[in-house]
């Protein structure tokens, strides 16, 4: 038998199903240069992560980083030159 919770819309649509996965936002981290930093809850879930640039400059002299995932902690490292950026990390 499954279990979990559905939602529908007024018109019967199914607009949730919790046998599927729901990701949930953990928190955000501004970045200039190279760091990591332990969120307990990732460690043994699904994490993910998206990066945006803080300001968007006339000319891009900087990158953004690449981000890693590994027991719980989320590092990242920029190329030569960086580019003031938020990390929003969470897990499904």
């Amino acid at each position: 038998m499954a279990s979990g919770m559905q939602v529908f819309d007024g018109n019967g649509s199914l607009i949730l199903d919790t046998g599927n996965r729901i990701a949930k936002v953990l928190g955000t981290i501004s970045v200039s240069s190279n760091g990591s930093v332990y969120v307990p809850l990732l460690d043994g879930n699904v994490p993910f992560f998206f990066v945006y640039a803080n300001q968007v400059p006339n000319t891009v002299t900087g990158g953004l980083p690449n981000v890693s995932f590994s027991n719980g902690t989320i590092s990242w490292t920029y190329p030569a030159t960086a580019l003031a950026c938020t990390i929003t990390y969470g897990m499904y």
